[in-house]
């Protein structure tokens, strides 16, 4: 994007500039006043402009007085005043990320932390934990609030009429995650869950199983929406009954989700079972199948959501559609990329498709 990360002075320069101002402290001495530009510029021997292009990642400064200008920053113990650049700028470099919950999202966020970083921006992350539109809508006023130069959310319901309204009336440019707001003209990386599924209901019917049922968050989110079209697609293919009462709907698939399905999924008679929530949720899933005495997979066969990066280890030992959290990450910042140039461009969708990983060991 032909941005540069902001420099950052060698440790050996802040700890001399910390111990200076501490000694300083200890003797009684009045405090001085901040140090500005002019005084990093005087302290380095460079002009003013100098100082400038090096505190805003300009690449073309030779690495000697890039040096020379970080050294003068640690040792004067000078500090960018961030409210003054925005003001001046129009910028805040941060990207505000709204998720519906953390521990879903958790290696998503990560890895588009760090593919931003690259392009000098940060995220400032917060969580609607699944309730309603308000909070949704509360939490994203929350991040225009602080400047954020984009919005990336993926709220926990992309059907609510005052939701789009209020998306509609923002300048902020935004991406959604795998959600699909009607009526709003934004970019959006969305999941396709039918490889993941498809190979989910292959394995299950390879190994016998004819009544497989599903726990699924409710039909308010685009991701649950297409879990639940996908697993009915994959059964009419293999030709196994499409049974209600083998699907197993909850607003929230936290832990107590997981035991009623479980038990509602069990009396309704399934022999094979999608579980599609966080790892907690699925904790509780294994935790009552084992309080019944359901063995897996020998009484019951037990496919996981998951990511590809936990396919190895715990509970991914377990056969698991898997989510590529780096190339979400890589799509969201593709999109990102005009949005935080300022460049136009017409609101663009990225795909990106889930995948089955079998058991492990």
């Amino acid at each position: 994007m032909g941005t540069f990360p902001k420099p950052v002075p060698s440790y050996e320069s802040i700890s001399r500039g910390v111990k200076d101002a501490a000694a300083a402290i200890a003797d009684g001495q009045p405090r001085a006043k901040p140090p500005t530009i002019l005084d990093l510029a005087a302290h380095a021997g460079v002009s003013k402009t100098t100082v400038s292009r090096v505190l805003n990642g300009a690449p073309s400064v030779a690495p000697a007085i890039r040096s020379r200008v970080l050294d003068a920053v640690g040792e004067l113990g000078f500090q960018v005043n961030v409210s003054a650049r925005a003001l001046r700028t129009s910028r805040t470099e941060l990207v505000g990320l709204l998720v519906p919950v953390i521990s879903i999202f958790g290696l998503i966020v990560e890895a588009l932390d760090e593919q931003l970083a690259n392009d000098g921006f940060s995220i400032l992350l917060t969580s609607s934990r699944r309730t309603d539109p308000g909070r949704d809508i509360a939490s994203i006023e929350t991040l225009v609030s602080r400047g954020v130069d984009a919005l990336v959310i993926a709220p926990s319901d992309d059907r609510s009429r005052q939701l789009k309204l209020f998306l509609q009336g923002i300048r902020t440019p935004v991406v959604l995650l795998d959600r699909e707001v009607r009526g709003l003209k934004a970019d959006a990386v969305l999941i396709d869950q039918e490889p993941g599924i498809a190979g989910a209901v292959d394995y299950l019917a390879a190994n016998g199983r004819s009544r497989i049922g599903l726990l699924v968050r409710d039909g308010r989110t685009r991701s649950a929406r297409e879990i639940r079209r996908s697993y009915e697609r994959q059964l009419e293919r293999h030709g196994l009954p499409l049974n209600d009462a083998f699907v197993a709907e909850f607003p929230d698939l936290d832990h107590q989700a997981g035991q009623i399905g479980v038990q509602r999924l069990l009396d309704a008679g399934v022999d094979g079972l999608i579980s599609t929530g966080t790892m907690e949720h699925t904790a509780s899933v294994l935790e009552q199948l084992g309080t019944l005495q359901v063995a897996v997979p020998q009484d019951l066969s037990l496919v996981i959501y998951g990511h590809t990066a936990a396919a190895s280890t715990g509970v991914g030992r377990l056969p698991m559609v898997a989510y590529p959290v780096h190339e979400i990450a890589r799509a969201v910042r593709t999109l990102l990329a005009p949005r935080l140039a300022r460049a136009p461009a017409p609101a663009r969708v990225e795909m990106v498709k889930t995948v089955f990983v079998g058991p492990r060991g």
